[in-house]
């Protein structure tokens, strides 16, 4: 059969955009199965032959027949009831370890954490217990240095890491 040169690309881009009907992907079949075709088409050739290939590949009528044959055996057999003998105390085990475990966490001491009982003495010495504002001042005063030199101190290490790494970089390269 005799192809235009452009209906055979016209067909193949309808083809990958999934738009083809059967009757156009049987003429692509039927082209990529002939000898004489343009060379630019003839990538395509191992796609279409994989195609036609399987198309052969079918599932016989017995592999169907089997599989319905294994559906009715398992339908026709009876549940399988696996006894629990000597089960029933591990249940009753297990009920109780997490109730005795539940228990024990609730019972042991509450300790506030270092962090929580330091904010709560905190907020209850500074409260508004100043009367003089000086006093007070020096006091926040006192709070924020603390802050920045934690905040310096931060910083410092901050500068050293990079500075490791900046030397850590040249080395590497």
């Amino acid at each position: 059969m005799d192809f235009a040169e452009g209906e055979i690309t016209g067909l193949l881009e309808k083809y990958f955009e999934g738009e083809t009907s059967l009757a156009e992907e049987r003429k692509l079949e039927q082209y990529f199965t002939e000898e004489s075709m343009d060379p630019a088409l003839v990538p395509f050739r191992p796609l279409f032959e994989y195609f036609r290939r399987e198309r052969g590949q079918g599932v016989s009528g017995a592999f169907e027949a089997r599989i319905l044959e294994r559906i009715r055996e398992s339908s026709r057999q009876e549940p399988r009831i696996i006894p629990l003998r000597g089960r029933s105390w591990m249940s009753a085990a297990a009920t109780a370890l997490i109730l005795l475990g539940s228990l024990w966490f609730y019972l042991q001491p509450r300790k506030p954490s270092s962090h929580a009982s330091t904010l709560i003495a905190s907020a209850s010495a500074n409260r508004d217990t100043y009367q003089d504002p000086r006093q007070a001042m020096a006091v926040v005063e006192k709070a924020l240095m603390a802050v920045s030199g934690n905040f310096h101190h931060g910083e410092q290490l901050t500068r050293e890491n990079l500075s490791r790494l900046g030397t850590l970089d040249k080395v590497m390269q």
